[in-house]
C-alpha cells in the first residue's frame, strides 16, 4: 500500500494548511470510484481529487481538470445536493488509520445551519467514499456494502457510522519504544524483521519498514533469531526516528525507486534507493498515481492485443497442422494421372460396364502391372478424364495448401515480431500505432477506428561514442519505414539473429565507424529485441543495400545477405 496512515498524516497537514475554510464550488465524478472538487477560497481556487478505485485510492490537491461522466451518477447527484456551497471547517485522521473525516458546514433544505463528515477511507479494495450526516448516520456512499458483501460492517444508507474494524497493530503515535521491540520480537524467531515489522506497526507501508531496516544496517530478510540485543537496540534507534519524523510530521514528499525499478512514495529520504524529492505531498501523489495509471492503462491495453494475437497465432499453428495433413493426400497425385495415361492407351481394351482393368505400366523399370478401378457407368475415355479430374484437382491443392501454409509461417514470423514490439511499448500512443497496424494488415477488426490524435512517436535515436546518428523502429511499421524509406544505401542495417526484433540503422552516410561505433549500435540492437534479457546476444549488421524486401512481405520483414554477425550485451540505453 503506497499511501500508508504516516504519509497521509503529512498530507493531511498539508491539506489543512491548504484548503480549510475553502468552500466546494463545483463537484465532478470523472471515474466510477472518482471524485473530484473545485474548491474557492481567500481568493484562491483549486481542485481536491478523492479515489476509491483498488489500483489508486487516494486524495490529493491536483491541477488537472475533470469533467464528469456523461451522465452523472447517484452518488455524485447526492452530493451536489448535499455539499455544493458547503465549507471545509477541519480534516482530522483518526491516530495513523488510513482514513480521512472532512467536516463540512451547510445548511439544510430549510436553510438551518448543519454538516456533514465526508470520509475518505484508503484501505486498498476496500476503500471507500462516505457521506455521513450530523447524526452520524450514513447518506450514502460511492460503494455500497451490503449484509451479502460484508458480515463484520455495513456500509448502506440509513445505518450508522462504524469506523472500519482494527488490524490490531501498535500505533507510534501513543506506543513507547520498548513496547514496540517487544511486540516486534515476540514473533516466531524464524519470521524475517520485514515482516514483523508490517505484522506489528500501524500505518506504516512496506517502504518505511524497509527503510527503517536498512538505516539499522540490516536487510529486509534478516530472521529475528539473528539478532541479539545489539541488533535489538539498532532497530529500536531506527524506530525512533521514524516514530519522531511522524509525531513531529517533520518528513518531505519523496519519489523512491528501488533497485528493481519499483517506485512508491515516502516521507523518509531513503539511504540506498534513488528517489526524487517533490515541493509537496499532493504533487507526489498526483504524478505517482496518475503515472501508475497511465501504465496500468498501457499494461490492460497491450495485454489484451497480446492475448488477441496470441489467440491469431495459436489458431495458424493449429491451420498448419490440418494443412499438412491435407497435403500429404496430395503427394499421391501422380497415381491418377498414371492411370488416366494408361486408360487412354489402352481405350481399345475397355469397354463399358468393367468394374476394373489391369494394364502393363511401362513408364516403370522393370514394367508393372496396375490395376485400375472403372466406374462401370462411363466408357474408357470417360474414366480417363475422372483420373486426370483427380489429378489436376489434387495438383491444385497442393499448390494452393502449399502456398497457404507459407503464408502462415510468415503471419506467424510478423506477429511474433508485433508482440516484441508491445511488450516494449511504453506509452498509449505506441499501442494504437501498432493496433493501427494489425487493423491495416487485417489482422484484427475494431468496432470504432483508433483515431491518431497525435502524430506518430517517430524513431527512437541514439548517439554513438564518435558521434553516428542511430534509429531504431518501434514497431513493424516504423521497421519498414526506417529501413526501405528513410535509410541510405549504405548506412549499417542492424538486426538480431533468427529473432524477433527492432531494425537498427547507423547513418554512416557511406563513411567506415570504428568499431566502438559498430558495437554500441549492435547493442541497442540487441536491447530492443526479445533477447534483451540474454546476457550475450548475436546481431547481424550489413548495409541497407544488403536488405530487400521479402517475397511474402508484411510490414518490418527483411532478409539480408553479406552480412557479419556480432555477440554483444543488450542495452536499451
Amino acid at each position: 500500500m503506497a499511501l500508508d496512515g504516516a504519509f497521509l498524516r503529512h498530507l493531511s497537514r498539508e491539506l489543512r494548511g491548504k484548503i480549510l475554510g475553502y468552500r466546494i464550488n463545483k463537484i465532478y465524478q470523472p471515474a466510477k470510484y472518482e471524485i473530484n472538487f473545485l474548491l474557492r477560497g481567500q481568493g484562491d481556487v483549486c481542485r481536491l481529487a478523492i479515489s476509491s478505485s483498488t489500483q489508486a485510492p487516494r486524495i490529493n490537491l491536483t491541477n488537472k481538470n475533470a469533467n464528469s461522466l456523461p451522465e452523472p451518477p447517484a452518488f455524485c447527484m447526492l452530493l451536489r445536493k448535499k455539499i455544493m456551497s458547503a465549507k471545509i471547517v477541519s480534516i482530522q485522521q483518526k491516530l495513523l488509520e488510513r482514513a480521512l473525516s472532512i467536516r463540512l458546514e451547510t445548511k439544510d433544505e430549510m436553510g438551518y445551519d448543519t454538516y456533514y463528515e465526508l470520509i475518505v477511507e484508503i484501505m486498498g479494495k476496500h476503500s471507500n467514499i462516505i457521506l455521513v450526516s450530523s447524526e452520524n448516520k450514513i447518506v450514502d456512499s460511492i460503494k455500497r456494502v451490503s449484509s451479502d458483501m460484508s458480515s463484520k460492517r455495513l456500509v448502506m444508507p440509513g445505518f450508522l457510522y462504524q469506523d472500519p474494524p482494527s488490524q490490531g497493530k501498535i500505533c507510534i503515535l501513543n506506543s513507547e519504544k520498548d513496547a514496540m521491540l517487544k511486540t516486534i520480537f515476540s514473533f516466531d524467531p524464524n519470521k524475517t524483521l520485514l515482516s514483523a515489522l508490517q505484522t506489528s506497526l500501524q500505518g506504516l507501508s512496506k517502504t518505511i519498514c524497509r527503510e527503517m531496516i536498512i538505516r539499522a544496517g540490516y536487510s529486509p530478510e534478516t530472521e529475528l533469531a539473528s539478532l541479539g540485543p545489539v541488533g535489538q537496540e539498532k532497530i529500536g534507534d531506527s524506530l525512533s526516528f521514524i516514530s519522531d519524523t511522524i509525531k513531529n510530521i517533520s518528513g518531505k514528499p519523496y519519489l523512491v525507486e528501488d533497485e528493481n525499478n519499483k517506485k512508491d512514495i515516502s516521507f523518509i529520504r531513503p539511504k540506498q534507493d534513488s528517489y526524487k524529492e517533490y515541493s509537496t505531498f499532493s504533487e507526489l501523489v498526483d504524478d505517482y498515481y496518475n503515472e501508475k495509471a497511465s501504465k496500468d492503462r498501457i499494461n490492460s491495453k497491450a495485454g489484451t492485443l497480446i492475448k488477441l494475437i496470441g489467440k491469431i497465432i495459436a489458431l495458424k499453428k493449429r491451420k498448419i497442422l490440418q494443412q499438412k495433413e491435407e497435403l500429404i493426400h496430395c503427394w499421391g497425385k501422380d497415381k491418377y494421372k498414371i492411370c488416366g495415361d494408361l486408360l487412354i492407351s489402352n481405350l481399345y481394351k475397355i469397354k463399358k460396364g468393367m468394374k476394373n482393368i489391369e494394364l502393363v505400366d511401362f513408364s516403370t523399370e522393370p514394367p508393372q502391372n496396375i490395376k485400375i478401378t472403372l466406374d462401370t457407368k462411363l466408357d474408357g475415355s470417360e474414366n480417363a478424364q475422372k483420373y486426370y479430374k483427380k489429378y489436376k484437382k489434387l495438383k491444385t491443392a497442393q499448390k494452393f495448401l502449399t502456398e497457404q501454409i507459407e503464408n502462415a509461417h510468415t503471419d506467424i514470423l510478423y506477429l511474433d515480431s508485433t508482440l516484441d514490439s508491445l511488450e516494449r511499448c511504453q506509452s498509449e500512443s505506441e499501442i494504437n500505432e501498432i493496433q493501427r497496424e494489425l487493423c491495416e494488415q487485417g489482422y484484427i477488426r475494431l468496432k470504432n477506428k483508433v483515431k491518431a490524435k497525435n502524430k506518430s512517436m517517430g524513431f527512437i535515436e541514439f548517439i554513438s561514442p564518435g558521434g553516428y546518428k542511430i534509429l531504431v523502429g518501434r514497431n513493424c511499421k516504423q521497421n519498414a519505414e526506417l529501413t526501405y524509406k528513410t535509410a541510405g544505401k549504405k548506412d549499417l542495417w542492424f538486426h538480431v539473429k533468427d529473432m524477433p526484433g527492432s531494425h537498427t540503422v547507423m547513418f554512416t552516410g557511406g563513411n567506415s565507424p570504428k568499431t566502438e561505433d559498430i558495437l554500441f549500435a549492435a547493442s541497442i540492437c540487441a536491447g530492443h529485441s526479445k533477447a534483451k534479457f540474454s546476457d550475450s546476444v548475436a546481431v547481424d549488421y550489413t548495409t541497407v543495400s544488403n536488405v530487400k524486401k521479402p517475397k511474402n512481405y508484411r510490414p518490418g520483414m527483411a532478409i539480408y545477405k553479406n552480412y557479419k554477425t556480432l555477440h554483444v550485451p543488450p542495452t536499451e540505453e
